[in-house]
């Protein structure tokens, strides 16, 4: 099951009164179609199911066989499934980011607010605006768990991961020619969130820590490496 994406601030226009329920909008939905938990059924196969249980282990083997009425070959639900683990691999990666830039952004508020100082706010708000950019990329900045959200603004790429996931899974074929060439645009389009992410929370987020130093000011936390990415398992 994949990972889910956290909202620390406020929907973009809307009272920090919404976040719980933006949160709830942006990172929920089967499948992980608005960028909440994907789940995928492993192919046919033998497995090991293990038991755990007054402190014994009790292992038995498990074959999993194909529907008898599914017009799929094993062959295409295997390449179904390799398909299906790189969009959960992007899926994650992008969740990571979102919570990354969150983490971030939630303690420009919090610093600024504490601080009191303009020479503060103003480094901060420039810095969030940046990140704002970036993350807009990835959800829906805009929802709010309210009204209609879903028709209201367009798919960003957590949601198209997603989307595009949940049809995969549909069936017991093997991807289209389009669906494999439209999970390369969108994890190229990752990547390049990603980098510019990287930028930010490296470079700039170092700049603004000089300058809370420098105040005497508490200091912003940089999420630590190590976030998955497309590339990575």
């Amino acid at each position: 099951m994949s990972r889910r994406s956290q909202l620390a601030t406020a929907a973009i226009g809307a009272t920090l009164a919404l976040v719980a329920a933006a949160c709830s909008s942006a990172s929920g939905g089967t499948g992980g179609g608005a960028g909440g938990a994907m789940t995928i059924l492993e192919p046919p196969g033998t497995y090991s199911v293990k038991l755990t249980a007054g402190g014994r282990d009790y292992t038995q083997p498990l074959a999993v066989r194909k529907d008898p009425h599914s017009a799929g070959t094993e062959a295409e639900i295997e390449a179904q499934h390799r398909t299906l683990l790189d969009l959960r691999r992007d899926l994650d990666a992008a969740t990571d980011l979102i919570n990354n830039i969150e983490l971030v952004r939630s303690q420009i508020y919090n610093v600024a607010r504490i601080a009191g100082d303009t020479s503060i706010k103003k480094a901060g708000d420039e810095l969030d605006r940046k990140l704002i950019d970036v993350e807009g990329k990835l959800v829906e900045l805009r929802s709010t768990g309210r009204g209609q959200d879903g028709v209201r603004w367009g798919a960003k790429l957590v949601a198209k991961i997603g989307y595009l996931a949940s049809g995969l899974a549909g069936g017991d074929f093997k991807p289209t020619n389009q669906q494999v060439e439209v999970q390369r645009v969108l994890e190229t389009q990752l990547k390049s969130s990603q980098a510019e992410a990287e930028t930010l929370l490296n470079r700039d987020l170092s700049g603004l820590n000089e300058i809370l130093r420098g105040a005497r000011a508490p200091t912003i936390m940089i999420p630590q490496a190590g976030s998955r990415k497309p590339t990575d398992q």
